[in-house]
């Protein structure tokens, strides 16, 4: 019997020593990794190419290309919540799923590198973990979307009687 203070890398290797290991698949890596490089270097050439096109319309002595700019960045900021509330979307039907089968990875999943298998309340955990994460984004993309649209109206504000006025009466007053 050992009798020595059990040490967190000790309480560790008993775990996994009785516990059950889902393998990697490798070909599930070369995906997933593939996946990310396309989309990392799509992402840098919109960003790269939207930058160039954004600096030649602000440097633009027309006042049309200042309103395709702002044009520009309010499709920006309608499209973003479209992606989050998806892959929000996704979590929360992937946490439902863990929560029904009890069981995390899902039965028959496929996994990115040897995962333990939890069932019970480490499942439960997992899945509420999911529902909490995705909440959280859905709070923070809300937050980040009221706040680009008081960006925005900073920027152009919208005709209002009051406002309309307050530019008129701006621009008739003498240059200081």
């Amino acid at each position: 019997m050992d009798t020595r203070p059990i040490t967190a890398y000790r309480y560790r290797r008993r775990l996994m020593s009785k516990a059950i290991i889902i393998p990697a698949d490798k070909k599930l890596r070369r995906q997933v990794l593939g996946g990310f490089v396309i989309t990392a270097v799509l992402a840098l050439w919109l960003v790269y190419s939207l930058n160039i096109h954004a600096w030649t319309l602000l440097n633009s002595s027309d006042p049309r290309d200042h309103q395709r700019l702002l044009t520009l960045i309010r499709w920006i900021f309608y499209t973003m919540p479209v992606f989050v509330f998806g892959f929000v979307g996704w979590l929360l039907w992937l946490a439902r799923r863990i929560l029904e089968a009890n069981q995390y990875p899902l039965p028959g999943q496929r996994v990115i590198r040897p995962t333990l298998l939890r069932t019970g309340t480490q499942a439960r955990r997992m899945g509420f973990g999911l529902i909490a994460i995705s909440i959280a984004l859905l709070v923070l993309e809300m937050l980040l979307t009221y706040y680009a649209m008081q960006i925005l109206q900073l920027v152009e504000p919208l005709p209002t009687p009051n406002n309309v006025s307050h530019f008129i009466r701006l621009s008739n007053s003498p240059a200081i």
